[in-house]
């Protein structure tokens, strides 16, 4: 059930890890964290729409 998800943690992850890293080079590691916060909760509501989804149709 989690390899299912894998692809869409890894890119939503490796998005949120460039921008992280191109605003930490620009040196505000503080901005960069709630970036990628932001960038995961969408990520997350995505993930658990599809979880309940899934159970309504099974």
């Amino acid at each position: 059930m989690a390899l299912h998800y894998l692809p869409h943690i890894a890119s939503a992850g490796l998005i949120s890890l460039m921008f992280a890293l191109v605003l930490a080079a620009v040196g505000d590691p503080m901005v960069a964290a709630m970036l990628a916060l932001v960038l995961a909760i969408p990520l997350v509501c995505f993930l658990w729409a599809d979880r309940t989804n899934v159970r309504h149709r099974s």
